[in-house]
Parts: structure tokens; C-alpha cells; sequence
């Protein structure tokens, strides 16, 4: 990407997350709450609710920052047509979640199949006893197990990014968009991971940050979890809302590749 894609695209993120607040400041900490009582063990079954409160709020923030990323943010005409956006979102995520969760069985299955491989050809091996195993694969073999691990991690990676317009489009076109949306990110994959991490960096120095913290107790775990949720909710999401749609209204063959 060059430099006047860079500052634009600082530009997008910059004015992303102000006007997240204060188009859904009151569902970014609801989802905040909600998330933060879902690891409350005394909650018991309302954790199922928490965690659905949570999820459909995710989402309404969501499509607040897209209409607003996307210029079509005129107050309560634009707070009904979220309620038509959400759902779109809402199955554009389940469709993403779904279509990885497959590609990731499939990858499990095949560091399996590789694993099992290299470990039958190993002294000390035997079938009955999965202790052997690893035992049997010996240095070179973990090596070429992780390699193929790593290797399917990558290529998730890069379906990942591959998809990650789809939300954009979705929001643009007012109609779902998963595979349809594919083409847009092709030659862009760089510049879509370099989006991903630069969103995604909040919520990770705010995590890293709790870490340090060591061992809490119930009601300082409540106060680490709702400083994640206003960190994911109130800052990555829009973040990613405004880099995503900079990219997809960006011409490819300006983004590098």
C-alpha cells in the first residue's frame, strides 16, 4: 500500500471509533457487560443468555460502524435500517464461522493422517498403544508435523483474509455477501492482514496488559473482562468496520498486493 493508501486508511481507523461511540455507545457496553459476565460461574445457565445478548449486540454495533464507515449514517432512519443490517452481519459471521470450522476439521484430519504416517515409520511403534507414537516420530518427524500444522494454520489465515470484505459488501449491497465477496480481496491479502493485526492490536495489548496481572479475584475478573469487552467492542470492532470498508471502497490495483 502506499503512502497516500496508508494515510487514508489511518484516516478511516482514526474516525472509526469516535463515531462508533456515539452511534451505539450504548450497545458497545451492553455487549461489554454482557461478555464480561459470561465467565461468571455463579450465573450458571444465564451464561448461555449472557453470551447471546452478547453476540446479537456484537452485531448491532457492528452494523452501526459500517453504515457509518460506509457514509450512510443519518440518525434514527439509519438506527431502523441497522435493525435490517444486523441479521445480514449476523449470517455472514455464521456462514465465515461455519466454512472455517470445516476447514479446520479437515486440517486436523490431515496433521493426523501426516502424524500417523510419519510415526509408523518409526522405531517403537505400535498401533494399539497411541503412547508410542510421538516416541516414534522422533526430532525430524514433530518437525514435519508442525510444518504441516503451520502450514494449515497459514492457509485458514489466508481464507480468512480472503473473506474479510464480506461484511463490508454485505453492509454496501444490502444483501449477503460470503463467497460472492471473495474476488475483492484478490492481489490484496497483505494489505487485508495488515488491517486485521492493526485492529486487532487494542484488544491484544489490553489482554497482555491483564496478563500481568496474575491470578484476580471474582469481582476484579469481572473488571478485567469488561475492560476486554469496551477494548474489543469499542475499539477493534470499529477499527476493523473502518479499515475493511477503506479496502473494499479502495481500487485493488492501489493497495499493493
Amino acid at each position: 500500500m502506499d503512502r497516500a493508501g496508508l494515510t487514508g486508511a489511518a484516516r478511516a481507523a482514526a474516525a472509526a471509533v469516535p463515531s462508533a461511540w456515539r452511534g451505539a455507545w450504548l450497545a458497545i457496553i451492553g455487549a461489554s457487560v454482557a461478555l464480561s459476565l459470561v465467565g461468571s460461574p455463579e450465573l450458571g445457565i444465564w451464561r448461555l443468555v449472557m453470551m447471546g445478548g452478547a453476540v446479537l449486540l456484537i452485531v448491532e454495533v457492528q452494523a452501526v460502524c459500517y453504515r457509518q464507515a460506509l457514509g450512510r449514517w443519518e440518525g434514527r432512519a439509519s438506527r431502523r435500517a441497522v435493525m435490517t443490517d444486523a441479521p445480514r452481519l449476523l449470517a455472514v459471521w455464521g456462514l465465515q464461522t461455519v466454512l472455517l470450522l470445516i476447514l479446520l476439521a479437515l486440517g486436523v484430519l490431515l496433521i493426523g493422517a501426516v502424524a500417523l504416517g510419519v510415526a509408523s515409520a518409526g522405531k517403537g511403534y505400535s498401533a494399539a498403544d497411541p503412547a508410542t507414537w510421538q516416541a516414534a516420530m522422533g526430532g525430524a518427524g514433530r518437525a514435519i508435523v508442525g510444518g504441516v500444522g503451520l502450514a494449515v494454520l497459514a492457509g485458514l489465515t489466508w481464507v480468512k483474509a480472503r473473506l474479510a470484505l464480506s461484511a463490508a459488501a454485505t453492509a454496501d449491497l444490502g444483501k449477503v455477501q460470503v463467497l460472492s465477496a471473495w474476488p475483492l480481496t484478490k492481489g490484496r491479502v497483505l494489505p487485508v492482514l495488515a488491517s486485521m493485526i492493526a485492529a486487532a492490536l487494542p484488544s491484544l495489548a489490553v489482554g497482555a496488559a491483564l496478563r500481568l496481572l496474575g491470578p484476580v479475584s471474582v469481582s476484579e475478573g469481572l473488571f478485567v473482562g469488561l475492560a476486554s469487552g469496551l477494548t474489543a467492542c469499542g475499539v477493534t470492532l470499529p477499527l476493523s468496520a473502518g479499515l475493511m470498508t477503506y479496502l473494499y471502497r479502495r481500487p485493488a490495483d492501489s493497495t499493493g498486493s
